[in-house]
């Protein structure tokens, strides 16, 4: 019998949207949890903290990437083109759990963040399905509440 996943992982960039991630997990604690939610600074304890993010994600039925305005600028772009860097390895293990059902990756566009002037064709192959395939969330300050 398969392992029931519970928990929720938050996918962010610490030099994008520190904050608003902050605030997300937040919400779904008090919505879900604290022991359900996953966010690295606040979650990871003593260990590897590769392993440990490893571990978090395959426990996760719910992946939530939270992108805002500098999640793919000059500086973080050339970063998830990178095979070695954190975030597209979380992203990559959530999309491939997605292609598999076994997670909901929920991208979601936080402190005005716009996806029109990325193309596709400048992230991964592996990452394109993200926004690509998977419904795009946006959560505005104005609407916190209700989004």
């Amino acid at each position: 019998m398969a392992e029931r996943r519970q928990r929720i992982f938050i996918s962010y960039r610490r030099d994008d949207a520190r904050g608003a991630s902050g605030r997300v997990w937040d919400w779904l604690r008090i919505g879900f949890g604290r022991e359900r939610v996953f966010r690295d600074v606040a979650s990871i304890g003593a260990g590897k903290w590769r392993q440990k993010i490893d571990q978090a994600m395959a426990a996760s039925a719910v992946c939530v990437a939270v992108i805002g305005r500098r999640w793919a600028d000059a500086n973080n772009l050339p970063r998830l083109n990178d095979p070695q860097d954190m975030v597209r390895h979380e992203l990559e293990s959530a999309l491939a759990r997605g292609d598999r059902d076994e997670l909901t990756v929920i991208p979601l566009l936080v402190e005005d963040a716009q996806l029109a002037g990325l193309a596709p064709e400048q992230l991964p192959d592996s990452l394109r399905p993200l926004l690509q395939d998977w419904n795009v969330l946006v959560l505005t300050e104005s609407g916190w509440d209700d989004d």
